[in-house]
């Protein structure tokens, strides 16, 4: 009997019988394929002939990953949510232990528990984005996952000149436990957050928690159990509810130009803002946080926006803002022939500016710095006079 055949035929039977809490056979699936095994309690996740993932039916009729084939590496991994109508719900002891074929993980919601070495040795893995429902890490989960990184940035200050990629690991709020050396020898891990909600973490979890150079910042929330746990061990932290260990913006209007800056128009400038904490929660005003303004917003000039964390939140963020007259380029708060001098240098190439000068001499919003510009720079400075 042809492949084919066989397939329809194992499909009519399971559509025969209906859906059964045990599998018919060994199951393989992308949602279009089924074939038979010995074993009633295996499954395979059969992905577009690039990998089978391997799950084990537990006893709660839910799925636990087990291991894997990659048939045209390297690959992004997406563990499935369900395999056959069958939840996932766990990642199994050393499932993928050693694998170098895998850049990225995704690990969706279903899962509850990562096992011991579950991913330990993936030396090739470079990001991990976990499900919101993850309640615990197993011992060297992620052990020796050297590349491992998330949310990456570029730090230029690394060893022989070279940029290094470092990460923030944003640990799901809901987890519960994380084991021995879960994240140890993960060299390029960068920044760590650990939730609230956390009630276990085992010895040597992190590379911070050693005398580790490439080891970056753990992050814990104040009166956590991860405070108290880092404070046993001497270990260094900051509290990733500090204002400042999070990222505030300004939240952009139409009166307000980019750079942090506006143009004078006798009206009192009251920006708004975007904050985030060092989990990048986003913050609510009132309720987070307080905001106000140091010094005159109103006339030409800089001033402050100030937001101070309140209730959970602590610490306090600054941002400045200018009031600028439309052609104040050197912002000296006044419209001269210097400033049309500085136009027309630029226009001819004959020097460079930032981006808020660009922005202050583009006094008729075209995009760019030209003659035109500084015409109307000259006859606003006459103007002044």
């Amino acid at each position: 009997m042809k492949k084919t055949k066989l397939i329809s035929a194992l499909c009519a039977v399971v559509l025969t019988f209906g859906a059964a809490a045990a599998p018919v056979g060994d199951m393989i699936s992308d949602g279009y394929e089924i074939t038979a095994a010995a074993d009633e309690n295996r499954y395979v996740f059969h992905d577009d002939d690039v990998c089978d993932i391997y799950a084990q039916l537990n006893s709660s009729n839910t799925l636990t990953i087990t291991g894997i084939s990659i048939y045209q590496p390297p690959i992004d991994l997406r563990i499935p949510e369900e395999i056959n109508g069958v939840t996932v719900t766990a990642i199994g002891e050393g499932a993928f232990a050693g694998e170098s074929n895998f850049w990225d993980v995704y690990i969706p919601d279903t899962v509850t528990g990562i096992g011991d070495r579950a991913f330990s040795g993936c030396k090739s893995l470079t990001d991990i984005r976990f499900g919101k429902n993850l309640k615990s890490i197993g011992n060297e989960a992620f052990k020796d996952c050297t590349d491992m990184m998330n949310n990456f940035d570029y730090d230029t200050s690394s060893d022989n000149g070279k940029s290094r990629i470092i990460g923030r690991y944003i640990l799901p709020e809901g987890l519960e436990s994380i084991g021995d050396s879960a994240f140890a020898g993960c060299r390029s891990i960068g920044d760590i957050i650990l939730p609230r909600s956390l009630t276990y973490i085992g010895s040597n979890a992190f590379p911070q928690e050693q005398t580790d150079p490439d080891g970056g910042t753990i992050c814990c929330y104040k009166g956590s159990y991860a405070e108290d746990h880092l404070k046993s061990l001497g270990a260094g932290y900051e509290y990733a509810n500090d204002i400042a260990a999070g990222a505030v913006t300004l939240d952009y209007k139409e009166d307000i130009r980019r750079y942090y800056q506006y143009f004078y128009d006798n009206k009192a400038k009251e920006p708004e803002v975007i904050l985030t904490d060092a989990a990048e929660n986003l913050l609510v005003k009132g309720r987070d946080y307080d905001l106000y303004y140091e010094g005159d917003n109103k006339n030409p000039g800089s001033f402050s926006v100030c937001v101070e964390g309140k209730d959970g939140y602590f610490g306090k963020r600054e941002l400045t803002v200018w009031i600028l007259e439309a052609g104040d380029i050197n912002r000296d708060l006044k419209v001269d022939t210097k400033d049309a001098m500085l136009a027309v240098r630029y226009a001819k190439k004959e020097l460079m500016f930032d981006p808020y000068r660009v922005y202050s001499g583009d006094v008729n919003n075209d995009g760019k710095i030209d003659s035109k510009d500084a015409m109307r720079i000259i006859s606003i400075a006459k103007k002044s006079v």
